[in-house]
């Protein structure tokens, strides 16, 4: 696997740029394509096929740093930011204000950075395919889908609801299995 820098114009035609993890140039290209950019520039970073060397330390840099985010946390910003969209906030202000709320330095870094990644043009789903060990592919086609609708409130409203449900599925599936391991002992 391999890191990708782009720079694209999106259908509007402003320029956004970011990075990508493809296998190839070819396949980087065709996952710019599907979110509708049009590269522009588009040059390989770093190789994370050993590991050893600088494209794994990334990865491992990227997942000590953003792994301790918790589900339960992203449900809560998700909600809050559907709340402040539905409330009429501008996208940029409504992370802004979450960012500010949320109590977990890691996750302030990472809706700081994705606020960034918005002002600087890129939609919110494409700011948030920076961190694939925070946001689910599932979650951020989500955002893609609603961004493309027009309506992100909802879709985030759903998913905020989707989260808090598989955390409550989770947590009453480690008390049945807490359970017979009681009994055994």
């Amino acid at each position: 696997m391999a890191v990708f820098e782009y720079k694209a114009l999106n259908a509007r035609g402003k320029k956004i740029s970011g990075i990508v993890d493809a296998d190839s140039r070819s396949i980087a290209q065709e996952r710019l394509k599907a979110r509708k950019l049009f590269p522009v520039a588009l040059e390989r970073i770093v190789s994370t096929n050993s590991d050893t060397g600088a494209g794994h330390e990334i990865t491992r840099m990227r997942r000590f740093f953003f792994s301790g985010i918790k589900p339960g946390e992203v449900a809560m910003v998700t909600r809050l930011i559907a709340t402040l969209l539905s409330a009429g906030f501008p996208l940029v202000n409504a992370v802004k204000t979450v960012a500010g709320q949320t109590r977990s330095r890691r996750l302030q870094t990472v809706l700081s950075r994705v606020k960034d990644a918005i002002e600087e043009g890129s939609s919110f789903a494409d700011s948030l395919t920076l961190y694939p060990n925070v946001f689910s592919s599932v979650y951020i086609n989500m955002v893609a889908a609603g961004e493309s609708s027009g309506t992100l409130e909802i879709v985030l409203d759903r998913l905020a609801d989707f989260a808090e449900r598989r955390q409550e599925t989770k947590k009453k599936i480690q008390a049945a299995l807490a359970y017979p391991m009681i009994m055994s002992v």
